[in-house]
């Protein structure tokens, strides 16, 4: 269980670099058909959440103060917002603050801790360019398993050769 003392917590910033070639690098993962590719400028609308990942490990560091296992959380949800298009290779700043952290109900009535996040990101004069809001879901239990059935003594393999 994430501790609640963490909501509102905002982590340290970290910085990233908007490059033209990140932004050709995610469009190529959005098309299959170069021809189709589109300017490579301004970035694909997803690049506040591929900077997360990327910024200075942002996301693993934020999940190992937390004390969340990196590898355990699923995104479930993602909003962005883009307020001002970000020059060229450019370096932002990244800012991570904890909405909320309450418990849920996963699949086959897994109990879990639903984390939301807001990363807001600026440019190097400061001014917001982008904000990306993400819910993550952390199961804190396993899902009971239901048992084989076991071969009664004396049943026939029905693959059996007579």
């Amino acid at each position: 269980m994430v501790d609640r003392e963490f909501i509102d917590k905002e982590f340290p910033a970290f910085k990233a670099t908007l490059s033209v070639e990140l932004s050709r690098a995610l469009f190529r993962l959005m098309y299959e058909d170069e021809e189709a590719l589109p300017s490579h400028w301004p970035p694909p609308c997803n690049w506040p959440a591929v900077l997360l990942l990327h910024g200075t490990a942002g996301l693993i560091s934020i999940w190992e103060n937390l004390g969340v296992d990196p590898l355990a959380p699923v995104l479930v949800a993602e909003t962005f917002s883009h307020h001002e298009i970000p020059e060229p290779d450019s370096e932002v700043t990244g800012t991570v603050r904890i909405l909320d952290i309450r418990e849920s109900l996963g699949a086959g009535s897994q109990i879990c801790d639903d984390i939301d996040m807001n990363v807001d990101f600026f440019s190097r004069a400061g001014a917001l360019i982008a904000g990306y809001r993400c819910s993550y879901r952390i199961p804190l239990t396993v899902p009971p398993r239901i048992p084989k059935k076991k071969k009664q003594p004396g049943s026939t393999n029905e693959h059996s050769k007579h």
